[in-house]
This record gives structure tokens, C-alpha cells and sequence, in this order.
């Protein structure tokens, strides 16, 4: 009896170790980590022009290795191989993921329209004053430093058809050196698709800083006869200027709603914004709009002096949002069958464009606009968390 009683045991002992190694096995094979989604092993390439890069090849390439490098030690799915490329060719993309490119306003666009026609991911690190490239799959990243942020303003306001005057009135002083101004008006002389052609008008006050002269100069700029009543300025200045010009302006009746006024300030930044002294100066029927600096004035992390703030910021960021993308990924791999996921699971566009929203999030809200002004489409935070809400409480 005793016997029996052994052999039960010790069979009641193997079950249970059997049991246990099969739910083990189980637990194993459902494992998230082991499931295999494709492209997760993504490959980066890396383009560096010479005339950008300099002598510093050999120092940048180093950096952007070890920023790789640990960016992908912290990720719990998938990792990122660097590959570095000296010239664009007809499979390279293919076997690419995505393409870190450092290169002038030409090359970089030349780029741009190959990845995005096999969905790889651009980020681009370019000259200010470049077009942002137009694809939900690139991330434009201009070197702006000083008031090349001015120019690079200008170029977006232009680009996206926020300001499609054809005849502009650009009036500034020593705010802004000749140099970055001349850029300012050639840009705003190219036009858009909406406006072809800009004529352009420069006043420069620094010539006259008697404000009897400036006077002068200000009461040429009302319409001539034959000319339309209607007119469109941009004046760029100091910040403390803008009242007095407001009130010259005013006092020649170039103010009301028939004219329109932009006031951009360079010399403003985190601790001098405040327009509130300027909105007080308004007075009713005004038409005009202020572009002003926020910046933090001592950022203890500067990247205008730099490349490779900016390349670190955004490989650190790559990295990051793919594994963001991944883990999205892969929760969805595991509600669904094979033949489910077959049919839903993202493409390397997708996966491109999902990590390019993720890395640049938009602003509070973007107005897209067709080619005849038309409202189409909405997007933004503000958006995005209606969106949210509506899903929560079951809106349609």
C-alpha cells in the first residue's frame, strides 16, 4: 500500500511539474518581447555635406553613433543600426528606415521627394530661410541663429500661405542687419501659388532718425491716386519703437480696417513679451497683428551655435518615438488574429509618418487651407483633445 502510495505521489509530482513547464512554455510563447514586427530593427542613414560638417566629420559621426547607441539601449522592443552615406542611389532608401540628412536648402530638398515616395522617414537639418519639406513624413529643422530666425519666420509665413499679400509695404530700422534683411525681402518678393507675383516697397528708418523725417517718410506711404485704398504693411522694429509708429501712423490716417499691419519685434524674448502696452495703444477699428520673440533668454541648453544640439535633440527624440511606435504596434499585434493583422498592420509610410506627428507634435491648432483659401482640414492639440473627449463620451 505504502508502494502505491509512492508511485501516485510521485506521479501527482510529475503532473504538476509537467503543468508547470507547460504554463512556463505558454507563458513564454505569449511573451510580448519575443513577437517579431517588421522593420522593428531599424536601419539609419546618415547624410553629412562637407560644407557643412567641415573638418568635423570624423567628431560627428562618432556623436551620432554614441547618441544612437544609447538612445537604443533604452528600448524595450526593436533596435537602430547607423548606416553613413556619402551619395543618394536607386535602392539605398529602400533598405533605409529613415535618413538623418545635414545639407544645404538644395541638396536637402533633392532628397526629400525619393524618401518620401518609399515612406522613409526625413529628417532634415537645414539652412534657415529653406521651405519646410512637404511631407507628413519629414521633420524640417532650419539653423537659425539670431535673426535668421526672422528669415525663417517669413519663409513659413509664406510657404503656408498665411500672408499672400501682393503688394507689401516693408518698413524697418537697424533692428535687423542689412544682410538678414535683404533676405527678408527677396523671400517676401518670390511670392506664393497664390500670389505669383509681390510687388515690394522698402522704407529704411535708420536713414532718418529725426522723427520729422521719419514723419515725412510715413505720410509718402498713404494711397496714390489710381492706386488701390486698400494697403498691406510690415514693419520691423525695436519693441519699444511700435507705439511711437503706431501713433504716427495713426495721426496719417494709414491705421483703421482698410489697412493691414504686421509689427514684428526682434529684440524681444522670455522676460520682454509682453504686448499688453501695445494692445492698450490699439483703439478700435485697428487692423493689425504683432509676431514677437518668446525664447528663453539663457537657455541653459543653446542650440544656435551648433549643429549638433540639434542633431543630438532630435536622434535622442527618433529614438524615443520609435519605440514609442513599436509598443503601439505591438499591442495592437496581440488584439488581433494574423490574418487581422496582415490587413491593419502599418506600412513603412505609417510607421514614418506616426513617428514624425509623435517627434513634432502640432500647435494648438493648424487651419489647413486649400489653394483658394478654403478651410479643409483641421489639426492640433486643441483638436486632437475634442477628438479625445468625443471618443470618451460616444459623440459622433
Amino acid at each position: 500500500m505504502a508502494k502505491k502510495d509512492e508511485v501516485c505521489n510521485g506521479s501527482l509530482v510529475w503532473v504538476r511539474r509537467c503543468v508547470w513547464g507547460i504554463t512556463v512554455l505558454l507563458l513564454l510563447s505569449f511573451n510580448p518581447a519575443s513577437a517579431q514586427l517588421e522593420g522593428e530593427n531599424a536601419v539609419l542613414g546618415v547624410y553629412l555635406e562637407s560644407g557643412l560638417v567641415q573638418d568635423r566629420r570624423t567628431e560627428t559621426q562618432e556623436l551620432i553613433r554614441k547618441t544612437i547607441e544609447e538612445g537604443a539601449a533604452g528600448m524595450a522592443k526593436g533596435s537602430v543600426s547607423v548606416q553613413f552615406i556619402d551619395m543618394m542611389n536607386e535602392t539605398m532608401a529602400e533598405d533605409m528606415d529613415a535618413v538623418l540628412t545635414l545639407a544645404s536648402c538644395g541638396p536637402t530638398h533633392d532628397w526629400a521627394m525619393p524618401l518620401k515616395e518609399v515612406g522613409v522617414l526625413h529628417m532634415a537639418i537645414t539652412d534657415a530661410g529653406c521651405k519646410r519639406i512637404p511631407a507628413d513624413t519629414a521633420i524640417t529643422a532650419p539653423l537659425t541663429q539670431g535673426s535668421r530666425d526672422l528669415v525663417q519666420l517669413f519663409r513659413d509665413l509664406r510657404t503656408r500661405n498665411t500672408i499672400t499679400w501682393n503688394d507689401i509695404t516693408l518698413i524697418h530700422d537697424d533692428s535687423v542687419d542689412k544682410m538678414e534683411m535683404q533676405s527678408i525681402v527677396n523671400l517676401l518678393a518670390e511670392g506664393t501659388m497664390k500670389t505669383p507675383e509681390t510687388a515690394i516697397t522698402v522704407i529704411d528708418l535708420s536713414m532718418e532718425p529725426n522723427t520729422a523725417k521719419r514723419r515725412e517718410l510715413m505720410a509718402s506711404l498713404g494711397p496714390k491716386p489710381g492706386q488701390p485704398r486698400t494697403k498691406q504693411f510690415i514693419v520691423i522694429t525695436y519693441k519699444d519703437e511700435i507705439p511711437t509708429l503706431q501713433d504716427m501712423a495713426r495721426s496719417l490716417k494709414l491705421m483703421g480696417p482698410k489697412n493691414q499691419w504686421l509689427f514684428v519685434t526682434p529684440d524681444s524674448h522670455s522676460l520682454k513679451y509682453d504686448m499688453d502696452s501695445l494692445l492698450a495703444n490699439m483703439m478700435d477699428g485697428d487692423n493689425l497683428a504683432f509676431a514677437y520673440n518668446m525664447s528663453v533668454i539663457n537657455p541653459t541648453e543653446d542650440c544656435q551655435d551648433t549643429f549638433t544640439c540639434y542633431m543630438t535633440n532630435m536622434l535622442n527624440q527618433y529614438t524615443t518615438d520609435l519605440a514609442g511606435a513599436l509598443a503601439k504596434e505591438l499591442e495592437l499585434f496581440f488584439q488581433v488574429s494574423e490574418e487581422e493583422w496582415e490587413e491593419m498592420k502599418p506600412s513603412k509610410g505609417g510607421r514614418s509618418s506616426s513617428i514624425a506627428n509623435m517627434m513634432m507634435y502640432p500647435p494648438w491648432q493648424i487651419f489647413k487651407k486649400d489653394k483658394k483659401g478654403k478651410v479643409v482640414k483641421y489639426e492640433g492639440l486643441m483638436f486632437e483633445l475634442l477628438y479625445q473627449m468625443a471618443s470618451k463620451l460616444n459623440f459622433t
